[in-house]
């Protein structure tokens, strides 16, 4: 026999055997995943079937499962209550009565444990879900390992939580949480501890989380509100919106976009991520590439080290500001603070909102715009090598180019004076009057 008619011959066979199984069976698969206990359903009929246990209180309750829903619910009670619902897809109901007769409940002491599965691995045909809908003593400790279905706990002391394909939600729990979860949404509402969350495809909602927060997600969004912590993220495709976070923010991030609104320091690394942050109080420190950034009302320390990036900034209260950048613009507007700008390859537009502090800026191939604020001094040196300086202020500085490098300065017999240092290469400066700045800006309105 050829080798070409071999291959044929089993997939034949391959063929065969699934058509076999698909009559044995009757099964329709379902397209919408997220509404479903069970991956699949059977074009027979499903009959449900409960089984009602008190169990004695453990200190640990384990919860082993495939296929259904987890539920758990803590309380004042001081057993452990169980439902354990059946649903059978078969074509009559004496036979799926007689499985989920077989089909039985599974449990094992070890110590202060409670370990809860079912005989599912006995089956040949997994033609059922099976549901744990359990009421247990508040102060439990919940570890849970699920698939294919909801796991729900609310109302207990501590929570670890291993689920795939089926959503997560964990709300009022008193302690620290540790959870997974893949392809359906995870959302954690009042978390009194630390909360350490691995998620792939899985949308992240966290509210209310009071002890440190340690996340790693990919390809779905991650919101987090009110949170009274450290939060540490490392995100992949995944944006990131953080809200209202009191405690040190980092976050790594890769093709999506970053928002940090309301909250205290942050370092921010973001790679292919657009970057917006907005009402900082704290140091912040930010290193990305090609993509923007949006930085307004920041009260602390700037440190920005960017490639590729677009940036823009406005209302700041720093004592600091340092910025590298290249191959893009820069817009800085009412600031105040100290500042460090290396720029490479773009035009920069800087009008700060006094000049109490140092300013020192450096670009190379492009054009500097200076808007001096009224009625300020500092001692100015306004260096361009290759390109020219357009002086728009009142008052008349001392002007001198040779050998292709113009220099303007002002107000250097000042020495209390701060020092504004400007130098182009290959670029033009101008330095503008704020006031006629705005002028401008109306008569290109009114046009």
């Amino acid at each position: 026999m050829k080798a070409k008619e071999v291959i044929i011959l089993i997939l034949i066979i391959l063929v065969g055997i699934g058509l076999y199984y698909l009559e044995d069976w009757h099964l329709t698969f379902k397209n919408d995943w997220s509404t479903a206990s069970f991956p699949f359903k059977f074009s027979d009929q499903s009959y449900e079937f409960e089984e009602n246990r008190s169990l004695e209180p453990a200190d640990i309750l384990e919860v082993i499962n495939s296929h259904g829903q987890v539920q758990i619910e803590g309380g004042a009670g001081q057993d452990i209550i169980l439902t354990l619902k059946k649903t059978i897809w078969d074509k009559n109901e004496n036979q799926a009565g007689q499985l989920a007769a077989e089909l039985k409940l599974q449990t094992k002491r070890d110590g202060s444990k409670l370990i809860l599965s079912t005989n599912r691995d006995d089956f040949r045909r997994k033609n059922f879900s099976v549901d744990f809908i359990l009421k247990v003593p508040a102060s439990t400790v919940i570890k849970v390992s699920n698939s294919f279905g909801q796991v729900r706990i609310n109302g207990v002391r501590e929570v670890e939580v291993n689920n795939h394909h089926g959503q997560v939600d964990l709300l009022d729990i008193g302690g620290q949480v540790k959870a997974s979860n893949s392809f359906e949404k995870m959302s954690l509402l009042d978390i009194e501890g630390a909360c350490q969350i691995t998620t792939s495809h899985s949308p992240v909602s966290l509210v209310r989380i009071a002890g440190p927060v340690n996340l790693e997600a990919s390809f779905e969004e991650i919101e987090l509100t009110d949170l009274k912590n450290t939060l540490k993220v490392n995100s992949r495709h995944s944006p990131v919106k953080a809200l209202r976070v009191a405690g040190p923010i980092e976050v790594e991030s890769s093709y999506e976009p970053v928002y940090v609104s309301d909250s205290g320091s942050a370092v921010i690394r973001g790679h292919h991520s657009e970057i917006e942050i907005d009402n900082l109080n704290g140091q912040l420190e930010i290193v990305s590439s090609y993509e923007p950034i949006n930085l307004k009302r920041i009260k602390g320390d700037i440190t920005i080290k960017g490639k590729g990036t677009e940036i823009d900034l406005s209302s700041v209260q720093a004592g600091k500001i340092v910025i590298e950048t290249s191959y893009e613009d820069i817009k800085l507007e009412s600031f105040t603070g100290s500042l460090d700008l290396n720029l490479a390859h773009g035009d920069a537009s800087l009008s700060p909102s006094d000049l109490k502090d140092n300013i020192s800026v450096n670009l190379q191939y492009g054009d500097l715009s200076f808007f001096w604020p009224a009625g300020q001094r500092a001692r100015l040196e306004a260096r361009s090598k290759g390109g020219t300086i357009d002086w728009r202020l009142s008052f008349p500085p001392d002007e001198n180019s040779s050998n292709g490098i113009s220099l303007v300065r002002a107000f250097q017999s000042a020495p209390a004076f701060p020092e504004i240092k400007l130098s182009t290469t290959y670029g033009d400066i101008e330095i503008i009057q704020q006031e006629e700045a705005v002028s401008a800006t109306a008569d290109e309105a009114r046009l």
